[in-house]
């Protein structure tokens, strides 16, 4: 029987070791996290389509959208804010559960933040709500835990059809 995944066991990873030998350290106070992966649309009409228009996906974009609960104690808050400010980049790794959970999948990539927004309402708690896109740095790879705490990564590359 299939068994559905839950979006509240997604986890979002920050390096805290080398690009060669990571260690993922779980990001804590996130809510709201959306992966948000797009292709640009090239316009593929032409003579002999019958008057309808065809596209074909061309550069794909890695953006990534969430919260984080203001916090100074918790490490990744400051990394995070310090990251936007700095605009500097974090190796980070977005998985469809928990790395000790074999099956989970997701990307792993260099990301800027592009957003560091915050509601300051009467009723609210304080989040950020960021934005985080993949910039020029080490190849985007997909990842999948193939047992347990073991990531297995393969480049993700676009071809053409």
């Amino acid at each position: 029987m299939a068994k559905a995944k839950l979006g509240l066991l997604a986890t979002l990873y920050r390096n805290t070791g080398t690009y060669e030998a990571p260690i993922w350290s779980p990001v804590t106070g996130i809510s709201d996290f959306s992966v948000n992966p797009t292709m640009d649309e090239g316009d593929a009409s032409g003579k002999g389509d019958g008057g309808l228009a065809a596209s074909e996906p061309t550069l794909l974009h890695l953006e990534f959208t969430g919260k984080i609960r203001e916090d100074e104690s918790n490490g990744a808050f400051t990394v995070f804010e310090n990251a936007f400010y700095g605009r500097t980049a974090l190796d980070l790794l977005m998985l469809s559960g928990p790395k000790e959970t074999v099956g989970s999948r997701g990307l792993r990539a260099d990301f800027k933040f592009f957003n560091w927004t915050q509601d300051q309402g009467l009723p609210t708690v304080l989040f950020n709500d960021f934005t985080i896109k993949r910039v020029i740095g080490n190849p985007v790879q997909r990842a999948v835990i193939n047992s347990t705490d073991v990531v297995t990564y393969t480049p993700v590359s676009v071809t053409a059809s």
